[in-house]
């Protein structure tokens, strides 16, 4: 269960969401989500715990995990929408 949700919006349209949750086995269990969704990662990628991306043409999907605090996110991001939202993109 996420501890948080937060929409972010741009001219009234959905620009991201962020799910915040806690603990190493959330994030293990979101990883493999997420690869079941939108791609296995490489294993030079899987060794990267902290953060894990999968870019596409329309959006963005970010899991990060900090392991000092034990707590981690999941950004939904539209890539247009993210380009306006920061004047330029990522």
């Amino acid at each position: 269960s996420p501890s948080r949700i937060r929409y972010r919006f741009v001219d009234n349209q959905l620009e991201s969401v962020q799910l915040s949750y806690e603990g190493l086995a959330n994030r293990e269990k979101l990883l493999q989500l997420m690869e079941e969704r939108y791609g296995r990662l490489t294993s030079g990628e899987r060794k990267m715990t902290a953060r894990a991306d999968w870019l596409g043409f329309e959006s963005i999907v970010v899991l990060s995990f900090n392991h000092e605090k034990g707590l981690g996110s999941l950004w939904f991001l539209s890539t247009m929408l993210n380009r306006e939202f920061n004047g330029q993109g990522l």
